[in-house]
């Protein structure tokens, strides 16, 4: 081992509680140095937006740096980077192969400085190489199967225990994570031994379902009139990990989903769930084992897709599979809400999962391995 840490540098602002524990708890031998970046996301002009400046990242370093790590991203500095997918970059689509920021791009991807390209998901490393295929035979060597993980939360779980079946969803896209469709499938039961809890600000959502403000305060009003619907707002991770310890069973009816780790901190915490088949989600939920999986028309690429003519119009896509799966979370509830052995059984499964393939340590040795190699030392240096 050697006598000084390796120096991790990484991007200043973290988007989700997961990442802030990555970094928090580097592998041994290695110290995490948040770095300043160029903002290109700022740029003004023919380029504000340009997909292929967004992703690119140049670092700013106030120290020496060992190795970059960054998120759906390419590094431009000439040092050592490892880069994790959770889905295809926004500059792999086929129309801009083209341009010459495309080529770039590849070149610095297949470049001697990037070394490692972990993929979140069998099915991101799918996407990537059914997209690239012409790139993967100078790319294959660096690629690397790693899912996210969580750390299980010490004690016994302490269920609500005033006799009814608590179920909870968590989602700040609360329209575009199924929230609406979850709450119609919910009151359509008619049920007094349940509470459906929703962690969610009501966020209107553009890219899936044309929602609005007026729409989120619709929402937000028709919940808050049904008392066994509770509704916490801006609530944050520790309360929100506090709640899963105590419900019963956790929905993400998601229409757009690259992972899902919200259903990694729920089955950390022993609950069964209950999701769609949109990204990989089928890679964390065992369908009939740790929960069940509402099969939509998704695409090879767990796109939610519409029959006819136009499959990739999001709105009518959503428009065209709401009915079918709010009855079939209808259902999926039924059975967890009548059968107290099947939510136990399920949810020691989901732990039992997050041991097995989620499990936060063994992905931090993992990950100390790979930044090892990626440096060229040997496991002990």
């Amino acid at each position: 081992m050697s006598d000084h840490p390796y120096i991790l540098g990484t991007t200043r602002r973290q988007t989700h509680q997961f990442w802030n524990s990555h970094y928090a708890e580097p592998p041994d031998g290695f110290q995490v140095h948040p770095v300043w970046e160029i903002p290109y996301s700022y740029l003004r002009g023919p380029y504000r937006n340009n997909s292929f400046l967004v992703t690119l990242k140049t670092f700013v370093p106030t120290r020496h740096i060992d190795l970059y790590e960054v998120k759906n991203s390419i590094v431009t500095n000439k040092t050592p980077w490892v880069v994790i997918l959770e889905s295809i970059l926004p500059l792999y689509n086929p129309r801009n192969r083209k341009r010459y920021l495309f080529a770039k791009c590849m070149d610095l991807l297949s470049g001697e400085h990037c070394r490692k390209i972990l993929f979140w998901s069998e099915l991101a490393r799918k996407c990537f190489v059914e997209h690239l295929t012409d790139w993967c035979a100078a790319l294959q060597g660096k690629f690397e199967l790693v899912y996210p993980a969580v750390s299980i939360p010490e004690g016994p779980m302490e269920r609500f225990a005033d006799g009814k079946v608590h179920v909870l969803f968590a989602g700040y896209a609360f329209f575009r994570k199924g929230g609406r469709e979850l709450v119609r499938a919910f009151t359509s039961l008619n049920r007094d031994d349940a509470v459906l809890h929703l962690v969610t600000n009501f966020t209107p959502d553009g890219f899936m379902t044309d929602t609005t403000q007026r729409d989120a305060a619709e929402a937000r009003a028709g919940v808050q009139r049904r008392p066994n619907i509770l509704v916490h707002e801006n609530m944050g991770q520790k309360e929100v990990i506090a709640l899963m310890r105590k419900c019963h069973v956790f929905c993400l009816p998601t229409f757009w989903d690259t992972f899902g780790l919200v259903c990694l901190e729920a089955m950390s915490c022993g609950l069964p769930c209950v999701v769609t088949n949109v990204g990989a989600l089928e890679e964390v939920i065992e369908n009939g084992g740790n929960g069940f999986v509402v099969r939509l028309s998704v695409n090879g690429f767990g796109h939610l897709v519409r029959t006819g003519d136009k499959p990739f119009d999001n709105r009518a896509a959503v428009v065209e599979a709401r009915e079918f799966l709010v009855a079939e979370l209808a259902a999926k509830l039924t059975a967890l809400l009548d059968d107290p052995q099947m939510r136990a059984k399920m949810g020691k499964r989901s732990l039992e999962l997050c041991r097995a393939k989620f499990d936060f340590q063994e992905r931090r040795k993992r990950m100390g391995e790979i930044y090892r190699t990626a440096l060229g030392v040997s496991p002990d240096g």
